[in-house]
């Protein structure tokens, strides 16, 4: 768990991921009334919220 995309760097060093990981990531993000919405495993997690 050095590295992952929740957080890149947790004990303090430049971490990163790959665009593979990002393009898997962002299949998985949608809109809906203009909010940002991450699935995964069935479930939903809002990731921006209407201003």
């Amino acid at each position: 768990f050095r590295e992952s995309l929740a957080h890149p760097a947790p004990l303090g060093e430049l971490g990163s991921f790959s665009s593979e990981l990002l393009l898997d990531f962002s299949k998985n993000v949608f809109q809906r009334e203009n909010q940002l919405i991450f699935e995964y495993l069935g479930k939903e997690f809002l990731i921006s919220k209407e201003k």
